[in-house]
């Protein structure tokens, strides 16, 4: 581990890159403060290679750093990894940029945010998962269906009742499920 520490300052941005990597595979938390720098690393893939890697070690202390890059739009492509990240490292300060990120195209990136603020705080998530159920793009449907089936709650009966029609084969078995599950718990 003290040699990867040492590989992160490495001039070159590919070595740099499999260090971090390196720590995150040999779950070196300890490491975890050592990567907050490299969030702002001038290459790109290396400031991607940190925000995994934070994430993966669930360095709290990254949480400020990574809400700043997420309201960033420089870190627009690295959304996906910043909600993973912030949901890993359970960031409350980040659920304000997550609302924003669950309306904030493309689909994938608003299912990202969706499943990061479903991680962190469900409760404040429910109804952003309800509102999702009637998005027009099927896979935020079918992602949030899967929420709520991961979820039960007797309160989801009637939101997910009405995707049981929907035109997306899996959202509309995924709902029948989750119905079946609830009914079922409700016995």
């Amino acid at each position: 581990v003290p040699v990867l520490i040492q590989l992160i300052d490495h001039p070159l941005p590919e070595v740099r890159e499999f260090a971090v990597y390196a720590l995150g595979q040999v779950k070196a938390e300890a490491a975890g403060e050592d990567l907050i720098d490299l969030v702002e690393d001038e290459n790109g893939r290396v400031r991607n290679a940190a925000i995994q890697t934070l994430g993966k070690l669930r360095t709290k202390k990254a949480g400020p750093i990574l809400v700043q890059a997420l309201a960033n739009p420089s870190y627009d492509g690295f959304r996906g990894s910043l909600y993973h990240a912030l949901a890993n490292i359970q960031a409350e300060e980040a659920i304000p940029l997550l609302i924003e990120g669950v309306e904030r195209p493309p689909w994938f990136h608003q299912n990202a945010a969706l499943n990061s603020l479903f991680q962190i705080d469900p409760d404040t998530c429910f109804p952003l998962v309800y509102e999702a159920l009637r998005n027009k793009e099927y896979q935020i449907r079918r992602n949030a269906v899967i929420l709520l089936l991961r979820s039960p709650r007797k309160e989801s009966l009637d939101p997910l009742r009405e995707v049981t029609e929907d035109e997306d084969f899996e959202t509309r078995f995924y709902a029948k499920q989750a119905i079946r599950l609830i009914e079922s718990e409700d016995k």
